[in-house]
């Protein structure tokens, strides 16, 4: 597997360790050898009243790790910045108000980023002042990136035929693919980094819509189901070394670990409780070893190990496997943040508390809906759900992980609070009116979007976070209720 230029990209850890009781401090950072950036960030002519005033930049990672998500508040003159620690080239995402924006970034490369307001069409576009390579990436990608998702999904809502599926999605990809030829077709673009970009951008966005299209439709271990025909087989591939790592390559790669995954989960969710835990992550580790080696074996093991350790009373065996693989991968970067989770569980690592630690850098006067949530749901278990009325995972579990999860808990108990964005109000009530299952819901405006961007570091939806009886942020992120949601209440309620 050829994907080891990731392993920079994440906090390196040193790997030793003395025995399996003794996790040692790390020692070393290789992220202290990484070329730093500074990205600075200005939006000419700012003005509140008609402007955003926070904008999010993130790059999809598997681990929650540090400056890889950032919320920026512009000061009064619209500026603002953030680092960047890398040695390889990777794209960022920019979100400002309604704008996406891709952001190429090289290593080394400090950069001057304007966000140019164009009124005529409520939007923004990027410009990096002296860097031609990032303004034309951008460029590229804005031509490149129709169809929008609501196209995308009226197309294919309701296909559950494998061949139909993945004819409309090739068909987007080809489009894409005549799209550049005529960019390239004009001479303005000449570095061939800049192709390669766009290629991976084409091919590995259109795995991924497929990908989400298979998961969200069936997840059966039916031999005959889409999981099985289409995203077991594509797990198995293995990826050419990419000069450039975009997001939607490390979508595909957690898209081929869910597959994984859930047929672990279909074969044992039967089972009692403590049985199913152990075949759980017997048959996930099985079915990791028989499918996989090298490098997307350890990522795909780190994935496993980070969703079942915080879980009451793991499997057998897990937090001893755990420590053997700490010691024995050779990839830092996926033991490092194992290494931390270990140290967590035992209590010589205090975990960071993100909503205390956010709080105080939310200017006053910001609209902020969490503490009068804590109040009205005081002494209870309070799930936080952010989701809207476009995004379709979102909904799809809403629809089918939320009703046997609220079922399972005393309302008196445990309350989920759905707090949804970016949506129209009556679409919202209407989506909400067909859940069959009672909670609470809350449409955020723009600056409570922002402010809960901030506070629970939300980078993409559906987001969970959780609160115990004393309205105390327990996590800022976690599975939804398919997935380890229940586990982390149960903790809460000692079940």
């Amino acid at each position: 597997m050829k994907l080891i230029p990731l392993l920079l990209l994440l906090l390196l850890v040193s790997q030793n360790c003395t025995n399996e009781e003794s996790i040692s401090t790390p020692e070393f950072s290789v992220r202290d050898s990484l070329t730093t950036s500074i990205i600075n960030i200005e939006v000419p002519d700012f003005d509140e009243s008609v402007d955003p005033i926070t904008v999010r930049a993130y790059w999809d990672v598997w681990h929650s790790q540090d400056n890889e998500s950032h919320q920026l508040f512009l000061d009064a003159d619209g500026h603002t910045s953030f680092e960047v620690s890398e040695n390889i080239t990777r794209s960022y995402s920019l979100i400002y108000g309604e704008s996406f924006l891709d952001l190429v970034v090289r290593p080394g490369e400090d950069l001057n980023l304007q966000l140019l307001r164009d009124a005529a069409n409520n939007e923004y576009r990027l410009h990096a002042l002296g860097s031609p390579f990032t303004n034309e990436a951008a460029e590229i990608i804005a031509v490149l990136a129709p169809p929008i998702w609501p196209v995308r999904d009226s197309l294919t809502t309701g296909i559950t035929d494998l061949d139909s599926l993945f004819a409309i999605h090739e068909g987007f990809a080809e489009q894409r693919r005549q799209r550049l030829k005529r960019l390239w077709g004009s001479e303005k673009y000449t570095d061939p980094l800049l192709l390669e970009y766009a290629n991976s951008y084409i091919n590995h966005q259109v795995r991924h819509d497929l990908n989400n299209q298979v998961m969200s439709v069936q997840e059966s271990p039916n031999p005959d189901s889409l999981l099985q025909r289409y995203l077991m087989p594509n797990a198995g591939k293995q990826f050419a070394d990419p000069t450039i790592f975009n997001a939607e390559l490390i979508r595909d790669l957690h898209y081929e670990q869910m597959a994984v995954t859930s047929l672990a989960y279909s074969a044992t969710k039967h089972l009692p409780k403590a049985k199913r835990k152990a075949a759980y992550y017997a048959k996930s580790v099985r079915l990791v070893d028989s499918l996989y080696d090298g490098y997307l074996h350890d990522l795909f093991l780190t994935r496993i190990y980070n969703l079942q350790l915080p879980v009451k009373d793991p499997a057998p065996g897990l937090v001893a496997d755990a420590k053997r693989f700490i010691r024995t991968t050779p990839y830092p970067s996926l033991s490092g943040p194992i290494r931390k989770k270990l140290s967590v569980l035992a209590g010589e690592v205090k975990p960071i508390d993100l909503y205390e630690q956010q709080l105080p850098k939310i200017p006053a006067g910001m609209d902020n809906p969490i503490p009068d949530i804590l109040a009205a749901n005081a002494g209870k278990v309070i799930v936080l759900d952010f989701w809207a009325t476009w995004c379709s995972p979102c909904i799809n579990e809403m629809k089918d992980g939320y009703p046997a999860f609220m079922e399972k808990y005393d309302p008196e108990q445990v309350v989920v609070v759905f707090l949804a964005r970016n949506s129209p109000e009556n679409i919202w009530r209407d989506q909400v009116s067909k859940l069959k299952f009672s909670a609470v819901h809350l449409l955020t405006n723009k600056e409570q979007t922002n402010v809960v961007n901030k506070l629970f570091g939300i980078s993409g939806i559906p987001h969970h976070a959780i609160f115990d009886q004393q309205g105390k942020l327990v996590t800022a992120k976690t599975d939804g209720p398919r997935y380890g949601l229940a586990d982390e209440v149960d903790k809460l309620l000692g079940l």
